[in-house]
């Protein structure tokens, strides 16, 4: 009987340590999986971005070499453009090479041989251009430009756009297939611990029966059970090591996706600094090469003695409002990449340091405003100046600009106009910022998982479902602060921050910083 009670004991602890380093093994596998796709994922895709940033800045260059052919109609210049133009195409020739080595869905084969297509027929289109340049057929060049060659160009940029964007849904797809594999380990740990538990109760409850049925069974069970639960407590001991450090591997590997969102924030404000900043230059371009023609054609009359005062005045005249606007364009264009300087050194630097918060929101939403204004939602600052806080800029950064993106997201359609609030101010040892939207607003059976990770109603419109985990976590972990959520169907939204005042030593204090 004892031979046999000892033979169930061995047995059952026997199955549950199997099962335990199963779940382990298991566990691990899938995690290193998550891990190396997740990287892959990232690395790739910033290459492939890269590529075919570079791609269509080349083409944009070599567009703007021949806008200025046309215009300056000077030979030696008009050399210099062409080896400009060579050296650009040689880049470009890499640059595909580079791209085409990568590894490619069929979707995207097929996308990036559109694109190149285009290129091609851009090419083809650019030498004609050249031939005629050649000719010396300026007005014919400038007809030939505005008539062909610039809306091919502008088509093969939109593709190249379109390339890009693909490539955000590409990556927008992984990042589902890697949350899949999360779910898919969490419910293998969870299935798998329970069934644990069970036979390990069932075999407990077995070995009490039979030890019950004789009182020298009982006695010797006495003796050695010290013995056994001291080898089995250090077993569960050891197995239990072993799942903590498997549930820390998961929870890096939750922080490497919180890290690949924000690089993905990081690139959408670089595309939009670049769309926004290619406004300020054109003009600029525009008007310094006016003023170039004037002051050549003021120099000819002066050479030939026909200069007259009416002449002179207007040139001053004509240069002065060229020199104007292209200062303000300059200033404009300076302030945005001031402003995204500003920004992109706050999102990767950790370090704490005071802030003007109503200051800080205006460049927050100056960096988000290519994506505002597609929408028909303003964005209002209603924080009075002059209020401080001492604190990590790159963090307050990643809190508005998610509860920005994801009030356009979520709260509204296309079509909807609104209006986006966000106030701020001091109550005794904190400041209280409240974020509203007058949306659609959140439905309550969602009110309580909208900070869980992964959880997005908006899976097919590029919600990724870590926009406000994380910025759940930031204020909670990264500022100690709280959040909470009001809202109501058709009502708005509202967000309501709490973050403590801190002094240079990180100590809570009254008044302002």
């Amino acid at each position: 009987m004892v031979y046999s009670s000892q033979k169930v004991i061995s047995f059952g602890f026997g199955l549950m340590l199997l099962f335990l380093i199963l779940i382990t093994t298991v566990s691990l596998t899938n995690v290193t999986v998550l891990h190396d796709k997740i990287d892959v994922m990232v690395n790739v895709r910033n290459v492939k971005i890269n590529l075919i940033s570079d791609m269509r800045n080349i083409a944009r260059e070599r567009s703007l070499s021949l806008y200025r052919m046309v215009l300056l109609q000077d030979p030696f210049d008009i050399d210099e453009e062409k080896t400009q133009m060579s050296l650009l195409a040689g880049q470009f020739l890499k640059d595909r090479d580079q791209l085409t080595s990568l590894p490619m869905t069929a979707d995207e084969k097929k996308q990036l041989e559109e694109t190149l297509e285009l290129v091609y027929d851009s090419t083809r289109t650019q030498k004609k251009l050249l031939g005629i340049i050649q000719n010396e057929s300026f007005e014919e060049a400038k007809k030939f430009l505005m008539d062909t060659a610039i809306p091919k160009q502008n088509h093969l940029l939109k593709n190249y756009d379109l390339l890009l964007g693909f490539q955000n849904e590409i990556s927008e797809n992984e990042a589902v297939d890697a949350e899949n594999t999360y779910h898919q380990t969490l419910i293998f740990l969870i299935v798998f611990s329970s069934s644990i538990i069970i036979i390990g109760i069932l075999v407990s409850l077995y070995v009490i029966k039979k030890s019950i049925s004789s009182e020298r069974q009982l006695r010797e069970v006495n003796e050695t059970l010290e013995t056994r639960v001291f080898e089995r407590t250090t077993s569960l001991n050891n197995t239990n090591q072993e799942l903590q450090a498997t549930i820390e591997t998961l929870k890096d590997t939750q922080d490497q996706l919180v890290q690949a969102e924000k690089m993905a924030s990081l690139g959408n404000l670089v595309a939009g600094v670049a769309h926004e900043i290619n406004t300020p230059v054109g003009v600029g371009l525009t008007a310094i090469t006016f003023l170039q023609e004037q002051e050549q054609a003021l120099h000819k009359q002066y050479e030939d003695d026909t200069i007259t005062r009416e002449h002179l005045e207007s040139f001053l005249q004509e240069s002065n409002e060229a020199c104007n606007l292209v200062v303000s364009n300059i200033k404009r264009a300076a302030t945005i990449i001031e402003n995204f300087k500003r920004i992109a050194v706050d999102q990767t630097n950790e370090q704490f340091s005071v802030i003007d918060l109503s200051n800080y929101f205006n460049d927050i939403i100056m960096s988000l405003n290519p994506k505002i204004k597609q929408t028909k939602v303003i964005v209002s600052n209603c924080c009075s100046p002059g209020l401080t806080l001492y604190t990590n800029p790159g963090v307050i950064y990643q809190v508005i600009s998610n509860l920005i993106l994801n009030s356009i997201l979520h709260g509204y359609e296309p079509q909807d106009e609104g209006v986006i609030s966000i106030n701020a101010k001091q109550e005794a040892d904190h400041i209280d910022i409240k974020f509203c939207d007058d949306g659609k607003g959140i439905p309550e059976e969602n009110l309580k998982k909208i900070f869980d990770p992964f959880f997005t109603t908006r899976r097919t419109m590029g919600g990724t479902g870590l926009g406000l985990n994380i910025v759940f976590n930031l204020i909670t972990s990264t500022l100690h602060g709280n959040i909470n959520v009001e809202s109501k169907p058709n009502k708005g939204t509202c967000f309501l921050i709490n973050i403590p005042i801190l002094n240079a030593n990180n100590e809570n204090k009254n008044g302002k910083n």
